[in-house]
């Protein structure tokens, strides 16, 4: 990371997001990506099979920064999601 927080030649810049299908706003499914638009293309392409809507039905909200973690899907609690201080909620929560 540069001065300023500014990113360097090389530096991405990770964020976790929680992204769901508008229609189905009862779960969702934690990603890390750079941007909002790579994350939601992630999510469709983990889940587009499953019938619950289109790209344009996905929404999204960046959670946090999640710096030094690689791409991913994180559709269970994992170790990634620890490190993060992230669970999924069970029905029991």
């Amino acid at each position: 990371m540069g001065r300023a927080g500014k990113a360097v030649e090389g530096d991405v810049r990770m964020y976790l997001w929680l992204c769901w299908f508008r229609y189905d706003d009862d779960w969702g499914c934690y990603i890390i990506a750079p941007t909002r638009g790579r994350a939601k293309s992630m999510f469709y392409d983990y889940w587009q099979y499953t019938g619950y809507g289109e790209y344009t039905d996905i929404r999204s909200i960046k959670i946090r920064r999640a710096d030094g973690f690689q791409e991913e899907v994180l559709d269970t609690d994992c170790k990634e999601l620890e490190a993060l201080g992230i669970r999924y909620r069970t029905e029991e929560d």
